[in-house]
């Protein structure tokens, strides 16, 4: 059941620039469309707090298996499970994430103004990521020797893992008269490195454990999507994909070392969908997922989907008050027939004008419905395109946050947690977020989240959780301090605890945890920095297996 929650927390050849092509993960624009490269990978370039989704490395979450709600940015994560195998070296896992951090300020290369955007992935599909993981980077022009003939190189790498994370990575292919970084590791404590030898790929990530996912050559760069899966001694699941005719379906196969099929996925057949008002959206979405389960009998996993109309409701950066046609997942019907269900539609019945997700019908019976509101500049944002999160750099947008999550365990009794956000300023900035979340009780807990670095202004960490019984009587108190490192480019990375306070206020009890970080190698090159040695606490996602993996922790209530 779902009843309950867990909480946790050197140079390449030289290639002509290329032109610019279109891409399957595309950016929507409120004034327009746009499928160039640079423009559609901006979104995951400008990785902060505005659109961060997925399990994060210490990051704060509440929820259960299914579902949970980011106390960071006020977001809503969900992931279906498909598949879930035992390999020989290398296991499988397949699922499909969702989040409703889906809105991003972007900026247009023409007039140079910010506006809000939406994140497409694969046929207008908004929300929804059904071709995961995944790698994005930025491709960039560089003129060395020909004007008419400028050098292209990639930068601003970004893998968007199963649960929907972004990671980011400072590698740069480079140019002929260019510096290149062919090699470099994550920001955020993950201890992956990515090697991206040459401009278009193909590339390969490798985790700390030796575990590597090579990234297709792709002549439309955007996105890079997963070819292989090997491990240290060479065991491999690989990934092949045949285009199929107009009218018929792209069909995905996993094959694992001994040549036996994994899993497969079809996409289509292709058709155009239309949205309550009236516009139509051509596309060919992810509509199965089958594997053979270990009785020899085929399951299949079948996907519906649906148009609905997303409107700009942010007080600043809103090109047009017009809608935008988006596709979103309906219904995931189960191989024993039963299904899950997903709603935008509010209580009255009424679309959600933002798009987000407003409930999910379970299997068993219950549900999940949310409700969702904008606050007003409540989180710090790179403006005109700027890759920096330095505070000269930045300015505040609104965002959208779930205040209500209410969950009913059989369709009939429902149970009501409120979320509310503060924040305090300086300078203009963002310099403090505060959560408030109430359970059915009328019990709180209350969330602080600061800037823990000076050069690191659009991520905010959890510095203190206090609980209270009712609404003012503290009764647990945990306050957290971080380290960080400074990279080559002067940025401030791989943030992590390094003490924990508990601190008991009616019996004065106080009990500090240190947290010592060792150096992490992945095949043999520099180190990153990843966890030793950690004692999991409520309301946040620790690293697992020494930084590798985060694991949802399962709290019943």
């Amino acid at each position: 059941m779902l009843d309950g929650s867990w909480t946790a927390t050197r140079r390449p050849h030289a290639l002509s620039a290329p032109a610019v092509p279109a891409t399957r993960l595309c950016l929507l624009h409120f004034a327009y469309r746009s499928d160039s490269p640079n423009n559609c990978s901006e979104l995951f370039t400008n990785r902060n707090d505005v659109n961060a989704s997925g399990i994060k490395p210490f990051g704060s979450a509440v929820g259960n298996d299914i579902e949970y709600v980011d106390l960071n940015n006020g977001g809503v994560n969900v992931r279906i499970p498909f598949v879930a195998k035992k390999g020989r070296g290398v296991d499988f896992d397949l699922k499909i994430p969702y989040s409703s951090k889906f809105w991003f300020i972007y900026n247009d290369p023409n007039s140079h103004l910010d506006f809000w955007g939406l994140a497409s992935e694969n046929d207008s599909e908004v929300g929804w990521m059904s071709r995961f993981p995944n790698l994005t980077s930025t491709w960039q022009q560089l003129v060395c020797y020909d004007p008419n003939n400028p050098d292209a190189y990639e930068n601003r790498f970004v893998f968007q893992d199963m649960e929907g994370a972004k990671h980011s990575f400072d590698n740069d292919t480079g140019t002929p008269c260019s510096a290149s970084l062919t090699r470099d590791y994550s920001k955020d404590m993950n201890g992956m490195m990515l090697k991206t030898p040459q401009l278009f790929g193909p590339h390969t990530l490798y985790w700390a454990n030796g575990l590597k996912y090579k990234f297709q050559q792709s002549a439309s760069l955007l996105p890079y999507l997963l070819d292989s899966i090997e491990d240290a001694n060479g065991n491999i699941v690989t990934r092949t994909f045949v285009n199929g005719p107009p009218a018929g379906q792209d069909t995905e196969t996993w094959t694992d070392a001994l040549g036996g099929t994994v899993a497969v996925r079809k996409f289509g057949p292709g058709g155009n969908y239309t949205s309550p008002l009236g516009v139509s959206i051509g596309a060919r979405p992810l509509t199965s997922v089958s594997f053979t389960d270990s009785n020899g009998n085929q399951q299949t996993y079948t996907l519906a989907w649906v148009a609905i109309d997303i409107f700009c409701t942010f007080t600043n950066y809103c090109a047009t008050t017009n809608s935008y046609p988006a596709l979103v997942l309906s219904q995931i019907t189960l191989p024993n027939g039963q299904s899950y269900r997903f709603g935008y539609k509010d209580t009255t019945g009424a679309y959600n004008p933002g798009g987000e997700l407003m409930r999910i019908d379970l299997p068993s019976g219950g549900y999940v419905r949310y409700e969702y509101q904008n606050v007003l500049n409540s989180e710090n944002n790179p403006v005109r395109g700027i890759n920096s999160c330095a505070p000269s750099a930045l300015t505040t947008v609104d965002s959208r946050v779930v205040t209500k999550r209410v969950h009913s365990p059989d369709g009939v009794r429902e149970n009501v947690w409120t979320y509310s956000y503060g924040r305090t300023y300086s300078s203009g900035l963002v310099a403090q977020k505060n959560t408030t979340v109430t359970n059915p009780d009328g019990n709180q807990e209350i969330y602080t989240f600061n800037r823990v670095s000076p050069q690191n202004g659009c991520l905010f960490f959890e510095t203190s959780h206090e609980y209270r019984q009712g609404s003012t009587t503290a009764i647990k108190r945990i306050d957290q301090t971080w380290q960080y490192d400074v990279d080559w480019r002067q940025e401030n990375i791989n943030h992590r605890v390094v003490t924990r306070t508990v601190t008991l206020p009616q019996t004065n009890q106080v009990a500090k945890t240190a947290f010592s970080y060792d150096q992490m190698r992945a095949t043999g090159a520099a180190s990153s920095h990843a966890v030793t040695s950690s004692k999991p606490k409520n309301t946040t996602m620790e690293p697992a297996v020494r930084g590798l993996y985060y694991a949802l922790k399962y709290v019943p209530s």
